[in-house]
C-alpha cells in the first residue's frame, strides 16, 4: 500500500487483515508527472450500521507538494514526506445486482478534492465546507451539492494509542460528507461537532445519501439547530475569500460624505456573513474575512472606529445592534451598501464568477 505507514496501521485497526473489496490504482502517479495526485482509492463493502461503501483515498501522505507548514508538522521540507491527512467517504449502498459495484463518481470527487489541495497548497480540516456548485453526482437530481469535512468516525485522527507512533506516522482521516444547501448553512451557524452529531442521528457514521431530503425538513432537527446555536454560538470564525479589498477614503471623498472605509467583497460570501456576523459578535467573538492581500476582522467593540491594526489588516469594531443592522442591510447582489448604524463603513458587493478547476466559468452570483 502507498502512503505513509500510518495509513495501514489505521486500516488494520478497523478492518484487520480484511482486504478492500475494490481498488482503483493510478497508473501514472503524480510524483512521476501524472495528472492524478491519489495513488489509489480503496473501497470496503459495509453492512453495519447501514449498508454503505467506505472509500479510503491514499496519496496525500506521500505527495510532497506545498509549503512545509501545510504538510506534516515533523517534515523536513527536503525529505519527500507528504501531507498530514487522507480523505475518506461513505456512500449509502442500495440492494440489487445493479448496485454490486461502488459508484465511480465518488472516486472522481476524492481525486478532484485532492488535486485542489496539492495545487492550491490549501489543506482541509475538520469543519471545513465546500460548495460544489452542482449535484455531488453530475447529471443527477440529488439535492446534495455541498460537502463537509469531519473526522472519519472509525479511522479518526492520529495518534491511536499504543499501536502507532505519535510522531511522524500520525495521520488524520477526514471524511467527505455530502450536504444539502440548507444543511451547510445550518452548520455554519452552529458548531462543527454539534451539527455533525445531529446529522449522525439521521445518517449513522456520517454516511452520504443522495436519495434524500434535507434533515431540516424534520421540525425536530430544525429545533435542535436553533437551540444549539443559541446555546453554543457559531464556530465559524471567518472565511478565506478571493474577493476582498479595503480602501480608505481621501479627504475630498470624505467631504463628499463617503464613508472613511470601503470594504469590497464578493456576492458569494454575503449570505454567510449575514448569518454568522450577529452570532459571533453577540457571543463576544471576532469574525474575519481574509484574502491574499487583505484581512478584515469584525470585533465586538463598542464605539470602536475602524483602524488598520497592521498593514493590510483592518479591524472594525461593532456592537450586536450594529452587526444585526449590517446583516439586514447587505444583499448578495452587486451594489453599494451602508447601514445607518455603522456609517463609518461602506460595503461594495461585486459579482462573483464561479469557475471550475480549468478556469471555465460555471455561474455568476450577484
Amino acid at each position: 500500500m502507498d502512503g505513509a505507514p500510518g495509513v495501514g496501521v489505521a486500516l488494520d485497526a478497523v478492518y484487520g487483515q480484511t482486504e478492500p473489496d475494490f481498488r482503483w490504482v493510478t497508473e501514472h502517479r503524480w510524483q512521476d508527472g501524472g495528472p492524478d495526485p491519489l495513488d489509489e482509492v480503496l473501497v470496503y463493502t459495509r453492512t453495519e450500521p447501514v449498508p454503505h461503501w467506505h472509500y479510503v483515498a491514499v496519496g496525500l501522505t506521500s505527495t510532497a507538494v506545498g509549503p512545509p507548514d501545510a504538510r506534516h508538522v515533523l517534515d523536513d521540507p527536503e525529505d519527500g514526506r507528504g501531507w498530514t491527512f487522507e480523505l475518506t467517504a461513505r456512500l449509502a449502498r442500495a440492494d440489487g445486482p445493479e448496485h454490486e459495484h461502488p459508484p465511480v463518481f465518488m472516486v472522481n470527487l476524492l481525486q478532484n478534492l485532492t488535486r485542489y489541495v496539492v495545487e492550491s497548497f490549501t489543506p482541509f480540516g475538520p469543519g471545513h465546507t465546500m460548495d460544489l456548485y452542482g449535484p455531488i453526482q453530475q447529471d443527477s437530481v440529488t439535492p446534495v451539492g455541498q460537502v463537509l469535512f469531519m473526522e472519519d468516525p472509525e479511522l479518526g485522527r492520529g495518534p491511536r494509542g499504543d499501536t502507532r507512533d505519535a510522531g511522524a506516522d500520525a495521520i488524520d482521516f477526514l471524511q467527505v460528507v455530502g450536504l444539502t444547501a440548507d444543511e451547510a448553512a445550518a452548520k455554519k451557524t452552529w458548531t462543527d461537532t454539534g451539527f455533525a452529531a445531529l446529522y449522525e442521528q439521521y445518517h449513522p457514521l456520517l454516511v452520504t445519501r443522495l436519495d434524500r431530503d434535507s434533515i431540516l425538513t424534520d421540525p425536530r432537527a430544525l429545533a435542535a439547530v436553533e437551540a444549539g446555536r443559541a446555546a453554543d454560538g457559531s464556530s465559524l470564525g471567518g472565511l478565506v475569500v478571493e474577493q476582498l479589498t479595503v480602501t480608505r477614503a481621501g479627504r475630498l471623498a470624505r467631504l463628499r460624505r463617503r464613508a472613511p472605509l470601503t470594504v469590497t467583497l464578493g456576492a458569494s460570501v454575503v449570505d454567510t456573513l449575514r448569518v454568522a456576523l450577529p452570532l459571533r459578535i453577540g457571543a463576544g467573538d471576532d469574525f474575519s474575512l481574509e484574502s491574499e492581500h487583505a484581512r478584515v476582522t469584525f470585533s465586538p467593540e463598542a464605539h470602536g472606529d475602524p483602524h488598520e491594526h497592521e498593514p493590510g489588516h483592518w479591524v472594525i469594531g461593532l456592537t450586536l445592534r450594529q452587526a444585526e443592522a449590517v446583516a439586514t442591510q447587505l444583499l448578495p447582489r452587486a451594489g453599494s451598501y451602508r447601514s445607518a448604524e455603522l456609517p463609518a463603513v461602506d460595503f461594495l458587493v461585486e459579482r462573483t464568477t464561479v469557475r471550475d478547476h480549468d478556469d471555465t466559468p460555471l455561474r455568476t452570483i450577484g
